[in-house]
Order: structure tokens, then C-alpha cells, then sequence
């Protein structure tokens, strides 16, 4: 019986530690998204008014 106390202690922590990787990924997707955010800001926005109709507009 003494030798299983570890046993129990690591399923005790088990779920404490698993809400602090979830909560690890979470920061590393929000920090992804908010440097893909920054990027997109970066980039000039035209208008398609200001093309005429026989203008080539690359994609």
C-alpha cells in the first residue's frame, strides 16, 4: 500500500495539470492570431471603385 501513493497523487494532479496545458495552447492560438491580425492591418485596402473596367486586378 505504500508504494501506490505516488500512483494516487499523479491521478490527483492529473486534471490540474490538463487545465494548465489547455490554458498554455489557448495563449499560444491568441497570440498567433493577434500577430496575424497585425500583419493583415499592414496591407493596403483599395477600393474596386478605383479600377476602371478594363483593368487586371491580381489575387
Amino acid at each position: 500500500m505504500t508504494d501506490a501513493f505516488g500512483v494516487v497523487a499523479m491521478v490527483a494532479m492529473t486534471p490540474l495539470i490538463t487545465i494548465q496545458i489547455l490554458g498554455f495552447v489557448y495563449q499560444l492560438q491568441e497570440n498567433r492570431t493577434a500577430a496575424a491580425d497585425t500583419v493583415e492591418e499592414t496591407i493596403p485596402v483599395i477600393p474596386l471603385e478605383a479600377f476602371d473596367d478594363s483593368d487586371i486586378i491580381e489575387l
